[in-house]
């Protein structure tokens, strides 16, 4: 099964293509071999590779080779054992004439534009990253490169943009990778493709767009690995409660949690219950946040997630804040903000923990400053912003400030354009707004 994520050196081995016979004088015993059927099928009955390689009696390297498009042709005997195995017809597997298969110039020649155009290279080259940068560009010259490669290519150049925060950039490259995920079939291709760009909607606070894109990419489920379809469970339940629609994301990051306890990793496992916590303090929950909180911690410590250790200490310090124990509450921000500052993390989500945090036992000034800072850091962010905003109406609105009524306005205006009407309902009744 096809695995979602960044892998280098699978662009690099993508392009050693064998021509087992020369361009259009296949051998009688030969047939052209359709490669994204085979993957989408394999993918579909969640058959190993190993498994189908014993079937079929060749190694499993034979087997990646057939599902990456490195072999063109294949033995019209191991073709029909597949068609056996794989309960389809031989045509099914088969292509009559390879170009079907294959980018055209016009396609490579737009890919290499697009990597000339961005900075990706002189990001990649400092930090050592020289295979990827050698797989990118042999991705935009190599002649018959198979179509789904090349998707592969702007897929993974997807995931680096938007890991360096470049996400109109990363957009760009998203819509190529879609585009030829549709054109090619290949379903594991549109599958990750569907993922970033609902990553991508969701950073944008573009809720209903990124919600959409996430339940598009589960109904793909078979064409994902389980550990991913925990991750797109943890992410799609994310979005929804912070995004208001509570019970419904909770119900996500449950199923995540069920995915995560066979196929995840401690810290999967972390944040699914840092997101269960945190639900649980929405819905003042107290006691069952400490619960979440605690386990979350244990996960977090067995893989030295030092980021989730430092996040469950903000919680815990929302938690004696609602029990008043205050000094317990002052340490924890000021331990967990130095510990997010030493890691070189500054999120407005962290400040909008302290600011209410304080807000709650009393030190109103302190809130003030906290949640100021975090508006500073969400600019980029608008579901976040509206919550820091919607909190900061709450702190100014205790200290008798009249312009809690401007902060409440702007976060629901920011709710409203990021398509969350029960958050701006939420406002609404929360502040006797209109």
């Amino acid at each position: 099964m096809k695995t979602l994520g960044f892998d280098a050196n699978y662009i690099v081995m993508a392009f050693r293509f064998e021509h087992n016979t020369p361009r259009g004088c296949l051998a009688r015993s030969e047939v052209l071999l359709n490669h994204v059927f085979l993957k989408n099928r394999i993918a579909e009955l969640g058959i190993k590779q190993w498994w189908l390689a014993e079937q079929i009696g060749v190694d499993r390297k034979t087997i990646i080779r057939w599902t990456q498009g490195q072999v063109r042709s294949i033995q019209i005997e191991n073709a029909e054992k597949l068609a056996k195995i794989l309960d389809c017809v031989l045509s099914d597997l088969t292509v009559k004439n390879e170009a079907e298969q294959l980018s055209t110039p016009e396609d490579q020649r737009t890919a290499a534009a697009l990597l000339a155009t961005s900075s990706l290279i002189e990001k990649l080259g400092p930090i050592g990253e020289w295979n990827v940068i050698e797989g990118l560009l042999k991705a935009s010259l190599v002649p018959n490169l198979p179509l789904n490669v090349l998707g592969e290519l702007y897929d993974q150049l997807t995931i680096a943009s938007w890991r360096q925060s470049k996400i109109d950039q990363a957009a760009i490259y998203n819509t190529k990778t879609q585009e030829i995920a549709q054109k090619s079939g290949d379903k594991c291709l549109l599958a990750s493709a569907l993922l970033s760009k609902a990553n991508i909607h969701s950073w944008r606070g573009q809720v209903s767009q990124s919600i959409a894109a996430y339940k598009q990419c589960i109904a793909l489920e078979k064409y994902v690995e389980p550990k991913t379809l925990g991750a797109i469970y943890s992410n799609l339940g994310g979005v929804l409660y912070e995004s208001g629609e509570v019970s419904e994301g909770e119900n996500f990051i449950r199923k995540s949690i069920a995915v995560f306890n066979e196929f995840g990793k401690p810290i999967n496992l972390s944040i699914s219950h840092t997101h269960l916590a945190i639900i649980a303090l929405q819905k003042g929950l107290v006691d069952v946040a400490e619960t979440e909180a605690v386990i979350s911690l244990q996960f977090a410590k067995h893989d030295d997630f030092r980021r989730g250790i430092q996040m469950v200490g903000l919680l815990q310090a929302e938690i004696a804040s609602r029990r008043n124990q205050q000094t317990d509450a002052q340490r924890l921000i000021k331990e967990s903000l130095a510990g997010f500052e030493a890691l070189g993390i500054i999120e407005g989500l962290n400040f909008e923990i302290a600011g209410r945090t304080y807000r709650l036992i009393g030190k109103l000034d302190e809130a003030e400053d906290f949640l100021r800072e975090g508006i500073k850091v969400s600019k980029s962010f608008p579901v976040y912003l509206a919550a820091i905003h919607c909190e900061l109406a709450e702190v100014l609105r205790a200290k008798n400030s009249s312009s809690w009524v401007t902060e409440a306005q702007t976060a629901m205006n920011i709710f409203k354009q990021s398509e969350c009407p029960k958050r701006v309902l939420e406002v609404k009744s929360r502040f006797g707004l209109k």
